[in-house]
């Protein structure tokens, strides 16, 4: 928007500078010339306008491309054998939000399936509370069909996860990089590729192209720019 008001100062400017050589032979052209101040003026303003809020719209078209990339990267979770058409027990921090609302209709187009959020016991704005004994019942109604899509770092839940990780039955895992600190470090990773325990991971690509944007209707394109999945066989690209 920077740019559009340089243009209209620039034609503005041109616009007074033609209608003041006219003007010297046809004054009835001094209305048009008025006209070209004003357009002139109304540049300067745009310009200096979205110079000074420059931050906030960069803020806010950053905050947009996200919100695809995250569309991106749940539309794909959803397409992958294993996760298509299977239930789907997501564990994200993120539960208001119009991203996650996003996100969550292209996990559930993508899967063809059912997807479940916990519980809620407790709400502080995007981040919600799962309560250890809620979370404990509903993992325990989770069958080998089922998947755990772990996409936050957890806490006070950490114990009976661990527990639902470490089991032979139950669901299998599909982990992201949100969720791969804590309990969940590359040695239990590894471990969980080796046993059939997680299906796969997602990795932030480290060569990211900064100036990519992204196209909500090319959400594969999308990822492949921003993500990677991880299995047994690439485990050591994913950075720690």
């Amino acid at each position: 928007m920077t740019i559009l008001g340089l243009i209209l100062m620039a034609a503005g400017f041109i616009g007074v500078l033609v209608c003041a050589k006219i003007q010297k032979t046809n004054p009835s052209i001094q209305p048009v010339a008025i006209l070209c101040a004003l357009v002139m003026l109304g540049g300067l303003g745009t310009y200096f306008w979205f110079y000074w809020n420059k931050g906030k719209y960069e803020a806010q078209a950053a905050a947009a491309r996200q919100q695809i990339f995250n569309k991106a990267l749940m539309d794909t979770i959803g397409k992958q054998d294993g996760v298509k058409g299977k239930k789907i027990y997501w564990l994200t921090n993120d539960t208001t939000s119009d991203s996650h609302k996003a996100c969550l209709e292209a996990l559930k187009n993508a899967s063809g399936s059912e997807v479940v959020l916990p519980s809620a016991n407790g709400d502080e704005g995007m981040m919600m509370s799962i309560d250890a004994k809620t979370f404990k019942t509903e993992i325990a109604a989770l069958t080998d069909n089922d998947v755990i899509l772990l996409d936050s770092e957890v806490s006070n839940i950490t114990q009976e996860l661990d527990k639902a990780f470490n089991s032979k039955k139950g669901p299998r895992f599909v982990i992201t990089d949100s969720a791969k600190n804590g309990m969940f470090n590359m040695k239990k990773i590894s471990a969980g590729f080796k046993n059939g325990k997680i299906l796969f991971a997602v990795s932030t690509k480290s060569n990211i192209d900064q100036e990519f944007e992204p196209d909500e209707d090319k959400l594969d394109e999308a990822f492949n720019n921003r993500y990677q999945i991880v299995k047994e066989y690439n485990e050591a690209d994913w950075k720690m």
